[in-house]
């Protein structure tokens, strides 16, 4: 496996949520996920912000919809109305945590297992409502500067920070009442 590339600047908190989103500022492609939106850059990302975690968590859509493996370096934990068999996810030697409850709650419950760094990979929904909470750092992501810009404008997101990178653009953004 390559080196993740350095994305210190970004300063991500202990709580961190990405999403990525295509030229248009959709977080969907043609096969109603993110694949094919994004570009290696944006998975060396994916990859920085799971690899400062201690859990990822995701929805069971998500999980579902994105084929979700269980991360290689922290535990994966899902929001879902399903049963825990509902997911062919291997853990290996790592926790699958199956939580049936909302985005907030889901933060608070591994905080309550004792969990510190937690990166949230969600839709839309998920990471509009966790950019008015202060104590996630959200990152947009996408390969057109446009298409973050769209994103936030269609939201009502405030943008913190850019880093622009030749072939990726990221804003750190936050949701009303976090300017």
């Amino acid at each position: 496996m390559s080196s993740l590339p350095d994305f210190s600047a970004l300063e991500a908190g202990a709580i961190t949520a990405s999403l990525v989103v295509d030229h248009l500022g959709s977080a969907q492609g043609a096969l109603g996920n993110s694949h094919g939106i994004g570009n290696e850059t944006d998975r060396q990302l994916l990859l920085w912000f799971r690899s400062n975690a201690e859990v990822v968590l995701t929805s069971g859509a998500t999980a579902i919809a994105e084929d979700y493996k269980m991360p290689s370096s922290c535990d994966l934990a899902i929001l879902t109305r399903q049963p825990k068999g509902s997911f062919s996810i291997d853990p290996r030697d790592r926790k699958l945590i199956i939580m049936q409850c909302d985005f907030t709650e889901g933060l608070s419950k591994l905080q309550e297992l004792r969990y510190r760094r937690i990166h949230t990979e969600f839709g839309p929904t998920g990471f509009i409502e966790l950019s008015r909470r202060s104590e996630v750092d959200c990152y947009l992501s996408s390969k057109s500067a446009d298409g973050v810009d769209q994103f936030v404008s269609k939201h009502e997101l405030a943008i913190q920070d850019r880093f622009d990178l030749p072939d990726l653009f990221i804003a750190k953004v936050a949701g009303r009442g976090r300017a």
